[in-house]
């Protein structure tokens, strides 16, 4: 059945999960990398060539034989399933009101202990491959995966979590979530919104 005619379903709930390589890593791949299409449609029109060809070749890297996802995430077991004190992917999982219908991924987080720095600090986690759906938001799915997400590192002892994003919009949705900019100044959020930043603008929020 097409995603079109899956978004007209009626949903019973979204479920929240850990990853399954077995099940799960084709799909999730192909969500993370549509997902980067926003990344692109966010930023303005005349700087929108340049980004897409960055995503396209940052998607092949990501998913080489040797990149951290591999084709079709035949790499995800490897990155995501061996060590669970200090790595987790959890996917969100759409349940239909009809019991008929197969459960559907539309998105996921990973949670790594350690900074986007480096950090030795063991009680800081970062936010990895978090993606959902295009067709499947509205749904408070990535409110539902950051929630869970949080939760996780929490019970880990985090204290602090963060999140680098090259995307406004996804920027948007951090501060949302009560996420804050790290070392930012408006002019630095003038300069992202309308060039963007290759290495993308941190943000982060302290585990309560």
């Amino acid at each position: 059945m097409s995603e079109q005619k899956l978004s007209q379903l009626k949903i019973k709930s979204v479920e929240i999960r850990k990853f399954n390589p077995k099940t799960d890593a084709k799909r999730l791949t192909e969500i993370w990398v549509n997902g980067l299409d926003q990344s692109v449609d966010s930023q303005w029109w005349w700087n929108r060539a340049y980004w897409r060809e960055f995503f396209s070749q940052y998607a092949k890297d990501a998913t080489a034989v040797d990149g951290d996802m591999g084709p079709e995430g035949t790499n995800l077991e490897k990155s995501w399933c061996f060590d669970e004190e200090n790595v987790q992917m959890l996917v969100a999982e759409l349940i239909f009101q009809d019991p008929k219908m197969a459960h559907l991924l539309v998105g996921s987080i990973g949670i790594k202990r350690g900074g986007y720095e480096h950090s030795k600090d063991g009680t800081i986690f970062t936010i990895w491959k978090m993606s959902v759906d295009i067709n499947y938001r509205g749904y408070s799915i990535g409110g539902k995966l950051l929630l869970a997400g949080e939760k996780w590192a929490k019970q880990k002892g985090g204290t602090k979590i963060t999140a680098a994003s090259m995307n406004p919009i996804a920027s948007k949705f951090y501060l949302k979530h009560g996420y804050e900019w790290s070392e930012w100044s408006w002019w630095d959020w003038i300069v992202f919104k309308y060039i963007g930043s290759m290495n993308g603008k941190l943000h982060e929020k302290t585990l309560g």
